[in-house]
């Protein structure tokens, strides 16, 4: 005699297949109407157009200052043209008050008059020098290139 209700009893219920009744549950969940999921797609489409703007707005800026340091480099070439042509012209000046005093019609206050001038075109056109390397540096800064030009690899 098997008494029921012990080890090999609930083994064979629940092996056995003799219970007519089976259960199973599907649980299925759809997003219809979900409040946060709109949510999080609105944020997402604004900051996608936040970043496409800050992008844009990053390239023109860089395009300007670009073409700011290559208009600023020819600014510096004209300007140190034209400070060689002011020295050439006051050391023509110079020559010719030098001429004048040593033929006697001139005085030597117009000599050093015209040899300060001279001085002072001379250090125009070093100074123009200094700010058409700046300039250039200052475009090959915001080109990227100044690395290469100096020949620095960086890995």
């Amino acid at each position: 005699m098997v008494v029921p209700g012990g080890l090999s009893d609930a083994l064979s219920q629940m092996f056995g297949l003799k219970n007519p009744t089976y259960m199973g549950s599907v649980n299925l969940t759809l997003p219809i109407r979900s409040r946060t999921a709109s949510m999080n797609l609105a944020n997402a489409l604004v900051a996608k157009k936040t970043d496409a703007l800050n992008l844009r707005n990053l390239q023109q800026n860089t395009r300007l200052t670009v073409l700011t340091a290559v208009s600023t480099v020819n600014s510096a070439v004209a300007s140190l043209r034209l400070a060689r042509t002011q020295e050439d012209l006051q050391h023509k000046n110079y020559d010719a008050e030098t001429q004048r005093y040593e033929l006697g019609t001139d005085s030597n206050q117009l000599v050093v008059i015209a040899l300060q001038a001279w001085v002072v075109a001379q250090s125009q056109v070093v100074s123009a020098q200094v700010n058409l390397r700046t300039s250039i540096l200052n475009l090959y800064t915001q080109t990227g290139e100044l690395l290469d030009e100096r020949g620095i690899v960086v890995k």
